[in-house]
């Protein structure tokens, strides 16, 4: 890329070097994951011995699998931090790229019309899949189905975007973004007090966002550890998400950061299984609702601690040892976005029917999993792949993706870096 076309990008708060802005493979590997954790985190909620706290879904069993519980907490604590760190790194990729205008043009093509096509295409789908899980498993009469409306308990905790909050987060951080770098385009002086006190160490830019996390957690814990579902931002969970936003921003912004990634993805990987060992048992005591203020504190930092070093461990895993194109990968990581925005109803009517049957926990969270997986990217390779709706979605196709060569089944910006 040339100095001319860098030179419009509008400034940053550190100096910025010349970046290679080639595509990176690492990060098709890191979606094609996130997808995955994400269907599966969803795949083992009605399966996990602490159940999230009002957290409305068609089918919760009794029981459950400690082991798939496990799991489950983990993903809660990791995937949308995952999602969001990467999106905030893909944000500053297209700014370098992109003019303002052209920014907040492309973000409205990949973030806010999918968000529409979800809203009217598939929350209906979300929503009677849930009633029907609610009538044949919940007791409830068929006079609410049709009603839509399931009583308070239900009700309070149903109405809202759903998985879909993501879309609406990052649209909205990034309008927020554009402005403020327009105020420091205009502003010179605020840019350069900024860049003068902006730590240049990784390490203490991701500790202040980090400590601000805590802080937010303590003050909602329902942001990880339960449910929060609307149509507008949540206040407490849409600060905690802006921060891995920004975080993912100010990497890619910051000079020597994919080196710095490389450097402590394995410390970082073995860490966040480390402090996840800590984070758990007071989960646990969260969700029951027997935790003391000092184990809270102890809880949201362990959390927050998790979220950090998964989210540093996978990216710089993948940048040292997975920056190379593989031809599946790069297949599920165009279908990813497609499995993210249709998953829900999908999962939804696969436990409701699983319920019916008699079989362990664990097989019925990994059935769950691979079914939706298989439905959602048999869906995309008939629908969407050769299609106008796969170019609305995906944008234009340079290269047709290749199919799978494999006999088994395996977010949004995919096409963004």
């Amino acid at each position: 890329m040339s100095e001319s076309e860098i030179s419009h990008a509008i400034p940053s708060t550190v100096p910025l070097p010349k970046p290679a802005l080639e595509h990176l493979p690492a990060l098709d590997h890191i979606r094609v994951a996130g997808v995955l954790l994400v269907l599966l985190l969803h795949a083992l909620v009605p399966y996990v011995t602490h159940k999230m706290p009002l957290l409305v879904w068609p089918v919760l069993e009794s029981g459950g699998d400690e082991v798939l519980d496990s799991i489950f907490w983990w993903i809660e604590c990791v995937i949308m931090p995952l999602f969001l760190l990467l999106s905030g790194f893909v944000t500053g990729r297209l700014l370098l790229k992109y003019s303002g205008s052209e920014f907040l043009e492309h973000r409205k093509r990949r973030l806010l019309y999918p968000l529409l096509f979800g809203i009217v295409f598939v929350l209906p789908f979300d929503l009677y899949a849930w009633g029907i899980g609610f009538v044949l498993h919940g007791g409830l009469p068929l006079e609410k189905l049709l009603a839509l409306k399931f009583g308070d308990r239900i009700d309070d905790n149903l109405w809202g975007l759903s998985h879909l909050w993501y879309l609406q987060y990052v649209f909205l951080y990034s309008l927020i973004l554009t402005g403020g770098l327009w105020v420091l385009k205009s502003y010179p002086r605020l840019h350069d007090f900024l860049k003068g006190i902006e730590p240049r160490n990784h390490w203490w830019k991701v500790t202040f966002l980090a400590v601000a996390g805590v802080v937010v957690l303590f003050w909602e814990p329902a942001v990880v550890v339960g449910f929060q579902h609307r149509f507008w931002p949540v206040p407490s969970k849409f600060l905690y998400s802006d921060l891995f936003f920004v975080g993912g921003f100010w990497l890619q912004r910051a000079e020597g950061s994919l080196d710095w990634l490389r450097k402590w993805g394995p410390v970082s990987a073995a860490g966040a299984m480390v402090v996840f060992i800590c984070a758990l048992p007071l989960i646990h005591q969260e969700v029951r609702n027997v935790i003391s203020a000092d184990e809270r504190w102890l809880m949201c930092a362990s959390i927050v601690c998790t979220a950090w070093f998964s989210c540093l461990g996978l990216m710089g895993c993948y940048l040292r040892w997975m920056n190379r194109k593989v031809s599946w990968i790069s297949y599920f990581a165009a279908a990813s976005f497609w499995m993210y925005l249709i998953h829900h109803p999908i999962i939804g009517a696969i436990h409701t029917g699983l319920a019916f049957v008699s079989l362990h926990a664990v097989l019925k969270g990994i059935l769950s999993w691979l079914l939706t997986v298989g439905v959602t990217v048999g869906s995309y390779e008939l629908f969407v792949r050769k299609t106008r709706l796969g170019d609305w979605l995906n944008g234009k196709r340079r290269v047709p993706e290749a199919a799978p060569v494999i006999n088994s089944p395996a977010l949004p910006d995919q096409k963004a870096a």
